[in-house]
């Protein structure tokens, strides 16, 4: 009986130790990839970043009436994607990809395409109006117009929007 018990004992030994030895191995291997993928978004981003700048983005929408800087969203845009990627790939290596992960992750993606979709359909129309108007220069500042029943001088325009400054008061004219 005691022989029974140390081959048991040791065969139970030999199961704990390479159930340690797969489960640190699997460690080891998602934190590699967690630290690779990290470090390139970071360097996707940063070449997206430069790769905007090359071609000139920022100037052209400041021109535009467009403040904040479009090169800095797309590097940060690819940069969490690649994270996020990332992540998935160190889960599915650990084996906790479920349906209901990639479920949330559709999710997540949906209602991301929703949110942009809503925010933008106001916005497009008048950023490309506006756009059309600088490119064809068919108004330019200090020109006077009407718009229903209003004349006024045109003080700004914008990507969006163009200012009207009649007697009373500014008046802002989206572009589309």
């Amino acid at each position: 009986m005691a022989d029974i018990t140390s081959e048991t004992l040791g065969s139970g030994l030999k199961y704990i130790n390479e159930l340690y030895v797969g489960i640190a191995t699997k460690v080891v291997i998602v934190l590699a990839i967690l630290l690779i993928g990290f470090i390139i978004g970071r360097v996707l981003g940063k070449l997206v970043q430069k790769a905007m700048h090359g071609i000139g983005l920022n100037p052209f929408m400041t021109r535009m009436g467009i403040t904040f800087s479009l090169e800095n969203l797309f590097g940060n845009i690819t940069t969490y994607i690649v994270y996020f990627t990332t992540v998935l790939i160190a889960l599915n290596k650990l084996g906790l990809t479920t349906t209901i992960l990639d479920i949330i992750a559709a999710g997540v993606i949906i209602l991301t395409v929703l949110l942009v979709t809503i925010s933008l359909k106001d916005t497009l129309p008048n950023a490309f109006a506006g756009f059309m108007i600088k490119q064809k220069g068919l108004i330019k500042e200090g020109d006077v117009i009407a718009v229903q029943g209003k004349e006024g001088k045109i003080k700004k325009i914008t990507l969006v929007e163009t200012c009207m400054e009649t007697k009373k008061e500014d008046i802002f004219i989206p572009n589309s």
